[in-house]
């Protein structure tokens, strides 16, 4: 994509797809990026934000809608052999879940794709609101980075948890968050990679992992 300087590359994820990504995030307990699904834009993660991007047109479309419009047009429809291996937990959903569910409730998948879309928007708002409160009230930029406390303490719990991930490493997870939304001026809290978290009386200090001291 990079040699031709194609701007995107499309992607054929299609709605059975986006079903089985809402479900498998909604199983590990994901709040509302997860269960936002997969993004019909979406960045790369090679790509660092630049082009290409990841486009899926197809996620509206049933599998089967799909499979049907190839044969019209005399395509030849490929099957990639690991979608049947039972290992996998998404071929779990796949052959043995969803069938089950469509027996009695036929638009399942369509609904779980519209709850997706519905919680993308409100996963971007949020987003939005805590980018602009760690804008106002943050110096996220190394050596020196901190989160005004007070400021902190006034938003919501989703806002609290949002604002935090945007300061903390990624793989900080919701246990952490919330051990970190408990605390108090004069406590810590050990962060991951070394690093720990302090607060005083006005802010969050978010420190480095010290490094140790040579041997005498």
């Amino acid at each position: 994509a990079k040699a031709v300087g194609a701007d995107a590359i499309a992607l054929a994820h299609h709605q059975g797809d986006q079903a089985e990504t809402v479900l498998l995030h909604l199983f590990r307990g994901s709040g509302a990026r997860g269960l936002a699904g997969m993004r019909p834009w979406a960045a790369l993660p090679f790509a660092q934000g630049a082009p290409p991007f990841a486009w899926r047109p197809l996620l509206d479309i049933p599998r089967e809608a799909l499979r049907k419009a190839a044969e019209e047009i005399t395509l030849s429809w490929r099957e990639d052999e690991t979608n049947a291996q039972s290992t996998y937990l998404r071929n779990y959903l796949r052959h043995a879940v969803f069938p089950a569910v469509r027996g009695r409730l036929p638009q399942a998948e369509a609904a779980i794709c519209r709850t997706a879309k519905i919680l993308a928007a409100e996963d971007d708002c949020l987003q939005a609101q805590a980018q602009d409160f760690a804008r106002r009230f943050a110096v996220l930029a190394p050596p020196c980075r901190y989160m005004d406390f007070r400021a902190f303490t006034g938003l919501h719990p989703a806002l609290q948890r949002r604002a935090l991930r945007l300061a903390l490493p990624e793989e900080s997870d919701f246990a952490l968050i919330e051990r970190i939304r408990a605390l108090r001026p004069g406590e810590s809290e050990n962060l991951p990679q070394g690093g720990r978290l302090l607060v005083t009386e006005r802010y969050f200090h978010f420190l480095p992992p010290v490094s140790e001291a040579p041997s005498a």
